[in-house]
């Protein structure tokens, strides 16, 4: 899905739980763990370079200095206070049913618009 993102707004106690939460792993035979939020919201795999995620008091006004985010950011209704972590995947749209889990939201897919070089 190109030119789509996938926007989870979260709500979470501390900073060190964003990574906690979004990375994954792998055995020591090289066989890769989902990381916890890949598998509460049920998504089997992603592309780790096309994903984004930040803690922020202020997301309202942070999003739009996410890569791309001056070109969405403004599509997303955010309440003051009811968030402070934000994960975005690039080029995936989000299908699934779960639509909250593990302090995170899923808000929608939007359409980016990558900057002209």
């Amino acid at each position: 899905m190109e030119n789509k993102v996938s926007v989870w707004l979260g709500k979470i106690p501390y900073e060190e739980r964003l990574d906690e939460i979004i990375c994954a792993s792998y055995t020591a035979d090289g066989d890769f763990i989902p990381s916890v939020f890949m598998k509460a919201f049920q998504i089997e795999s992603l592309d780790h370079d096309f994903q984004e995620a930040f803690f922020s008091e202020n997301i309202a006004e942070d999003l739009v200095h996410a890569s791309y985010g001056e070109s969405f950011a403004s599509k997303i209704s955010i309440t003051p206070g009811t968030c402070n972590a934000v994960f975005l995947f690039y080029d995936f749209a989000y299908s699934g049913a779960v639509t909250h889990a593990e302090g995170f939201d899923f808000m929608g897919v939007f359409d980016y618009k990558k900057r002209e070089r």
